[in-house]
């Protein structure tokens, strides 16, 4: 777990009980994606850490950039996060926000990394497989990665299966090097 990620989760969980409370769940949601997205800008996270940028003058930048979606709950959260000097943790607190409201609608989204195109069957036998383990709905986003060799490497949420050609060959080598 990065610090990034233990510094985003309190933040993530508490929006999201707000958010629930007050059955804004998409409005946050979209909120927050369009706040992560702007912070994937390079250019903006480096003017976001000149220590030279008084507060004042991010807080009124950051709310002219996130206008389209913005909202008074939402521009406070921003606020906070500008004070407390946490606004570079935004597009993690994005992701684990995404994933709590799917751990509470009872779907998870599993990313299926594999050394070749899965077939349409196979997506659905695995989604049904993961489904009963998860015990959740699970929609299967996949990718290909040749580097893999073979195999699947499976996220869900924070939980990873390697079962990559590769991956095991690394438990080898671990392994025979002890």
């Amino acid at each position: 777990m990065s610090d990034s990620t233990t510094i985003a989760r309190p933040y993530a969980a508490a929006v999201f009980e707000v958010a629930n409370k007050t059955n804004q769940i998409e409005l946050w949601s979209k909120f927050l994606s369009f706040g992560g997205a702007l912070l994937q800008d390079k250019n903006l996270v480096t003017l976001v850490n000149n220590p030279s940028v008084v507060p004042a003058e991010m807080t009124q930048l950051i709310l002219g950039l996130i206008e389209p979606v913005s909202f008074a709950q939402g521009e406070n959260f921003l606020r906070l996060l500008i004070e407390k000097d946490r606004l570079t943790v935004l597009p993690e607190i994005s992701v684990i926000f995404e994933l709590l409201k799917a751990e509470a609608g009872k779907a998870q989204k599993v990313d299926v990394i594999s050394a070749y195109p899965l077939s349409e069957d196979a997506k659905t036998r695995l989604a049904q497989s993961l489904a009963q383990k998860l015990n959740c709905k699970v929609t299967i986003e996949s990718h290909v990665d040749p580097s893999l060799i073979g195999g699947a490497v499976i996220r869900a949420g924070d939980k990873v299966i390697d079962g990559s050609v590769r991956g095991r060959l690394q438990q080898m080598t671990t392994q025979l090097q002890v």
